[in-house]
């Protein structure tokens, strides 16, 4: 079982009601007052958020900035989602995603793959327009992760209601 698959079993929407819980109430971990959320969301899932919107304006500077340290790092970043993203895809995640969600992963696995390839290149090449290919595909793979995983860190996390039985 993926990671992607516990996740989306350990939703709210997957899960259905506990013991005790009726149908359409709230889940026991977001209802109990302490501040617990259900997996996903809390401290580590706006971690994530941050760091995905902070990649938007750090990867383009790490590219003008860092020379080819920064080139590799934004292509290891990029690379790194370009793998996940692949790997949901083959693994048949987008079926189980509403159409915006799906639609936004089958748009990063492209472009983040293009924005590491390009990264790669500015690092070998080091030419301006290189870099400028390399910054703008790589704002627009965190800027379309960003939007995933604020999808994600929603109430209903992106996934399809499961069907009636």
């Amino acid at each position: 079982m993926t990671g992607l698959e516990r996740y989306l079993e350990s939703s709210q929407h997957a899960a259905g009601p506990g013991a005790g819980e009726q149908p359409g109430s709230a889940p026991a971990a977001a209802a109990d007052g302490n501040g617990s959320q259900p997996p996903g969301q809390g401290r580590a899932g706006a971690a994530l958020l941050a760091a995905s919107v902070a990649g938007v304006a750090l990867a383009p500077l790490a590219l003008r900035r860092l020379g080819r340290g920064g080139s590799l790092l934004v292509a290891a970043g990029c690379g790194a989602l370009f793998a996940r993203d692949a790997q949901m895809m083959l693994t048949g995640a987008p079926a189980r995603l509403r159409p915006l969600p799906r639609l936004l992963l089958r748009t990063e696995v492209p472009v983040s793959g293009s924005a590491a390839g390009a990264a790669l290149l500015a690092c070998w090449q080091q030419r301006p327009g290189m870099t400028r290919v390399a910054a703008v595909a790589a704002a627009a793979t965190f800027a379309v992760h960003a939007v995933r995983e604020a999808i994600y860190l929603s109430p209903g996390h992106g996934s399809e209601e499961p069907a009636a039985q």
